[in-house]
């Protein structure tokens, strides 16, 4: 069977069946918070004649300053390292109490608060609009096992339990300012639940038989033909987007990350240096005979650091098989991971590592390249405390663990990574933050460019600037501020900073053009706002 074929047959009889089928309309309460945190843009992607409700986000976070003690947490008195499976069974359970598990609305949930994590809204990792959903890396080829004879595409929606999005308060408040990144630290007991649904169908993956599913609009990668679709578009400032369609997804995995209290890891593993997280990951595994839907979700496996004694996985946890139909581990020599997940990875090492970049916003998280010596593998495989950056990649010039204030470790969230990424990308246009009311113009370029660079009396804007000072604008960044650790990386910056960033200008007159001395004296230190 032609399964790209039958999976895009699917896809259009879905549609088909969408369109005849009554729903609510279009319209779904909004207001200007969402509207600040880009939901806006989210809305606008769903295309005429498919019917809603379309994605409400959850914001309005609880105050900062809220209580995070009074929650029960029944899965600290379990003991991780010898009961794998109940632990995360009691996670499971405190996240799907009350949930609506056909959409994931969280405002539907009567029993505990949830929420979302804002600006995920652009660019080829932003929501889609029917459920929210982001994109999640792709199953490549025999990945879920011999049968799958095409890469596939995962969605998955997160969302964050009371203790948790008080962090996401702090950090965002109500979208009106620019987000806080003094300090990124989730509380103990924040909880975050992502369920990742797949297009692989049950002929693909036999374990996949009876699963749970969700409509999604997912990207058209192919058209009906088989063909590339262009990538040539372009969307909310990113240099591409993908066409939408409709498709209905199968549930796949179940990830579920818990902050702990730092001396009971230290009690239960020994552990002196710990991130505080553990992550673990439920599986689909209908092909071991469990009974289909939601008693088909089975633990796989979870950990608590990026060494490979780290993790350990449930008794009879579904095992994958590779195209030859031998066993395949999930993730990186042996480490903990999800079927979805990067194999040259592990859970940890993903989440653990993520960071926002304040001068080069888009290339902030770092990811492990081909290529790389033994030592500088092993750097991606660090167990790294609360508030610690991963810093700048490892190479030949720059030593693992070289970081500056412009390193800003998120709290293992790849989701608050990629909201300040996208807040960095869509703020440089004026015109979308005049019509959304952010207000904080000093304290956007305070965040997403470096400090000489937001000089607002600069005649000519930026090319000017560096046309006229030259390469050693670079070097003008002020001491709070380390400068990249190669010449190269100078390079980089420079051609960066060229073709990404705009000026922000303060209203009135630009001032008459004036030498470099007089552009550059006394900058404030790094996040103060220009005076």
């Amino acid at each position: 069977m032609d399964h790209g074929n039958f999976r895009r047959i699917a896809a259009f009889a879905a549609l088909s069946a969408a369109l005849w089928t009554p729903g609510a309309a279009h319209s779904a309460p909004f207001d200007a918070v969402q509207s600040r945190f880009c939901h806006d843009l989210v809305n606008a992607q769903l295309p005429p004649g498919v019917p809603g409700p379309r994605f409400l986000p959850r914001v309005d976070y609880p105050a900062p300053s809220a209580g995070t003690a009074s929650e029960p947490r029944p899965w600290e008195q379990i003991d991780f390292v010898v009961e794998p499976d109940r632990f995360l069974l009691s996670l499971l359970d405190h996240v799907l109490e009350g949930m609506d598990r056909t959409r994931w609305n969280l405002r539907e949930n009567t029993h505990r608060d949830w929420y979302h994590a804002p600006w995920m809204c652009v660019g080829e990792y932003g929501r889609e609009p029917l459920n929210g959903l982001t994109r999640e890396r792709s199953s490549r080829a025999f990945e879920l096992g011999p049968l799958q004879h095409e890469e596939v595409q995962n969605w998955a929606v997160s969302f964050f339990n009371r203790p948790g999005a008080t962090t996401l308060a702090r950090v965002w408040g109500d979208g009106s300012q620019a987000p806080d990144v003094t300090v990124i630290d989730f509380p103990v007991g924040t909880v975050i639940a992502k369920p990742l649904y797949s297009e692989a169908t049950a002929q693909e993956a036999p374990f996949l038989e009876g699963a749970p599913t969700i409509r999604a609009m997912i990207h058209d990668d192919m058209t009906l033909s088989g063909k590339p679709v262009s990538a040539a578009r372009t969307f909310a400032g990113h240099d591409k987007t993908l066409a939408l369609r409709l498709a209905v997804l199968n549930l796949l995995q179940f990830d579920i990350a818990v902050r702990l209290p730092a001396a009971l890891i230290t009690a239960r593993t020994g552990m002196q240096t710990s991130s505080g997280w553990i992550y673990g990951t439920l599986v689909m595994d209908a092909s071991a005979g469990h009974a289909p839907g939601w008693d088909s979700l089975r633990p796989l496996g979870l950990t608590w650091g990026n060494e490979i004694e780290q993790s350990v996985f449930a008794a009879g946890s579904l095992m994958l098989e590779d195209k030859s139909g031998d066993p395949r581990p999930y993730g990186y020599e042996g480490r903990m991971n999800g079927p979805v997940d990067n194999p040259d990875s592990s859970c940890l090492s993903c989440h653990g590592n993520a960071q926002f970049d304040r001068i080069t916003p888009d290339r902030s998280i770092p990811w492990p390249q081909k290529g790389l010596s033994a030592e500088q593998t092993a750097c991606y495989f660090r167990n790294l405390a609360p508030g610690t950056p991963f810093g700048t990649p490892p190479g030949s010039d720059v030593p693992c663990g070289t970081r500056s204030p412009r390193h800003v470790a998120t709290g293992t969230s790849l989701q608050v990574a990629m909201g300040l990424i996208s807040y960095c990308t869509q703020t440089r246009d004026p015109g979308y933050t005049a019509r959304n009311g952010l207000l904080d113009p000093e304290g956007h370029a305070a965040l997403c460019a470096p400090e000489l660079l937001r000089r607002p009396d600069w005649p000519g804007g930026l090319e000017a600037e560096f046309g006229r000072l030259g390469p050693p604008v670079v070097a003008g960044i002020p001491s709070g501020l380390e400068l990249p650790a190669s010449p190269e990386e100078v390079s980089q910056l420079q051609g960066y900073l060229r073709r990404k960033f705009v000026p922000l200008t303060r209203e009135g007159p630009v001032p008459e053009e004036r030498t470099p001395e007089e552009n550059t004296p006394e900058q404030p230190a790094l996040g103060e706002p220009v005076r």
